[in-house]
């Protein structure tokens, strides 16, 4: 099998498994009372999988940096670069369920809890990583400066992860591991579903990202080469 069709079979399997889950959200799930926040709780079975996802996708980016930085390869810069990229949307993605559920639930958009500080933190670093990407033209250094910033910045991943295990706080409260997590055997069942179809939905993601992006570095390569034989 070869790439094409494996990133169409994953985005296929992400999109069927993504629709189940919602199926068993919306309409097998009952709505819970409004003390637990009532129907706006159901945001929580995609805010989750999507808040680790950003993370797998930063820490991803991390990896990568390290590979490059040690083989000098610029595949490995193309896959961190995708990779951050993919992180960012999915971060971005994160804050509208998370500040859509505050809001509905607690009537705040926002509020200024570790767990949302340090992650707010953590987009701006990616911000800022593509931002160096821009301002650094050729190639080699390009991918150096932002290997080595890519490192720094998904070092506030598990900063940010651990924020509701180290401090306490009422709206992150500790789901996964936890023993008063409040989720019913029922409810893991459309978390893990939801869970597996975005790990699915990324991994085709950044193939797709990849090949894009390896597609208009060849094209660039064909540009330099027609402008250096024209002179």
């Amino acid at each position: 099998m070869n790439r094409k069709n494996i990133t169409i079979g994953l985005s296929i399997l992400a999109g069927v498994l993504l629709v189940i889950s919602l199926y068993g959200i919306f309409v097998v799930e009952p709505v819970l009372p409004a003390a637990q926040t009532g129907f706006s709780q159901k945001i929580f079975y995609w805010h989750l999988p999507v808040a680790i996802l950003s993370f797998i996708a930063f820490l991803a980016t991390l990896v990568f940096s390290v590979m490059y930085l040690i083989k000098k390869e610029l595949k490995y810069d193309v896959a961190a670069y995708c990779s951050a990229e993919l992180g960012l949307v999915f971060g971005v993605v994160l804050m509208v369920f998370g500040m859509t559920w505050d809001y509905l639930a607690w009537g705040v958009w926002w509020t200024w809890d570790p767990r949302l500080t340090t992650y707010l933190i953590l987009l701006l670093l990616f911000g800022a990583y593509f931002f160096l990407r821009s301002m650094v033209t050729e190639r080699s250094r390009q991918a150096t400066f932002a290997a080595v910033f890519g490192i720094i910045a998904a070092l506030d991943v598990p900063v940010s992860f651990l924020s509701t295990r180290l401090i306490k706080n009422v709206l992150h409260p500790v789901v996964i591991g936890a023993k008063d997590s409040g989720l019913e055997p029922s409810m893991y069942i459309w978390l893990l579903l939801s869970m597996l179809g975005f790990t699915l939905l990324y991994v085709a993601l950044l193939l797709v990202k990849i090949d894009i992006e390896n597609m208009q570095d060849g094209l660039r390569d064909v540009k330099d080469a027609i402008e250096n034989g024209g002179k």
